[in-house]
């Protein structure tokens, strides 16, 4: 026999071979393999994070920032999955400076064709050597009909009533810019909340998406 939770929170017995929704436990405790790999580091979502601001004057330019993240054993924000943002999108419209924006961990010199909204990026990886999949990045991935750019962005645009957010490929990577290192391995593997916009009650918390992994 199987136990069905019923809406009030009690336990009654029913046939295993009954179709019925299940609720997966999930393990949410601290993992002692990912400690805190720099005193400057945060828990964010799940991983270690360290943020730096443009207006602060800790934003810096493309190849810096990369080596920033990697004497903290992180690297620049990458996205493999539907959850991933890491805080990026936050910090280049609030903390990118006038032009709002802020570095991505993208490998400008692995693009073979320019990216477009129907092909994506054909040959772009992350600087983990991960391929970029425009299906798991929330925001349109562009370097404006060119092959020859030396790092991504994200950029925070104001449009007639909504925001949009761009990842851009540029050529000024010498520019300083607010950037985010993110750890390489998960601190905790919690599905992480979400609110969930075209929700019947204003805003609503949900914890996992079509697509999303925990690994």
């Amino acid at each position: 026999m199987c136990l069905q939770l019923s809406s009030r929170g009690t336990l009654s017995s029913r046939n295993c071979f009954e179709s019925l929704t299940t609720i997966c436990e999930m393990d949410c405790t601290n993992k002692d393999e990912c400690e805190r790999p720099d005193n400057e580091m945060d828990l964010h979502h799940g991983r270690w994070s360290a943020f730096f601001y443009e207006e602060n004057d800790s934003g810096k330019p493309f190849t810096e920032a990369q080596e920033t993240c990697q004497t903290m054993n992180s690297n620049l924000v990458v996205l493999h999955q539907l959850r991933d943002s890491w805080g990026l999108n936050y910090v280049a419209k609030s903390h990118g400076g006038a032009n709002r924006e802020a570095y991505i961990g993208l490998g400008a010199l692995t693009v073979s064709s320019p990216c477009s909204p129907q092909g994506g990026c054909p040959g772009l990886k992350w600087l983990d050597g991960t391929p970029h999949e425009q299906k798991v990045v929330h925001w349109e991935t562009t370097t404006n009909g060119s092959t020859s750019v030396e790092c991504f962005i994200m950029k925070h645009f104001y449009g007639p009533g909504r925001e949009t957010y761009k990842i851009i490929g540029v050529n000024d990577c010498h520019k300083k810019r607010a950037f985010v290192c993110v750890s390489h391995c998960l601190r905790q593997r919690c599905p992480i909340p979400r609110f969930l916009k075209k929700a019947k009650n204003t805003w609503t918390y949900f914890n996992h998406v079509e697509g999303d992994k925990v690994k």
